[in-house]
């Protein structure tokens, strides 16, 4: 029996894992979802400019995602790693995934009631997708926020 191969999201936190162990002797097994991180400045410029620059350097060069690439929970796991963080679990109540294509984005919104949500373009995605997500959004949020340019 051959094992299903992993999807490229899934093989990039792998990847991740495993940078982390291999440098620090531990691995992380938690599954990040689509939510806010928090990091520590001085933690991402070390790891991205000392610890794994090689390696993160060539994830930023790809301009979409493949199998080889470092999925963002690299931080998290070396924040973990140097003492600097903690895990905590969570369940996907309060945050919810909307997939540009096959989504109802209010229905989704309204069932899901979450504190954040955020919006997946994919190779599944097209541009009649891409409209509608811009409609969206402009109608559950018409006023640019202060952070906008």
């Amino acid at each position: 029996m051959t094992e299903k191969p992993l999807s490229t999201y899934r093989q990039t936190v792998l990847n991740a894992a495993l940078l982390i162990e291999k440098k620090f002797g531990v691995f992380y097994s938690g599954m990040p979802h689509h939510n806010i991180d928090a990091y520590r400045k001085s933690d991402l410029k070390h790891l991205v400019e000392n610890v794994f620059a090689a390696e993160i350097a060539k994830t930023t060069n790809n301009h979409f995602r493949t199998s080889f690439d470092i999925q963002r929970a690299v931080f998290g796991y070396y924040a973990l790693a140097v003492k600097h963080g903690h895990l905590k679990y969570v369940n996907m109540k309060k945050s919810c995934l909307i997939r540009l294509y096959r989504n109802n984005y209010i229905r989704v919104l309204q069932r899901c009631q979450p504190y954040l949500f955020c919006m997946n373009d994919d190779n599944l995605a097209n541009d009649n997708d891409r409209r509608r997500a811009k409609i969206f959004l402009e109608t559950v949020f018409p006023q640019k926020s202060k952070f906008e340019k």
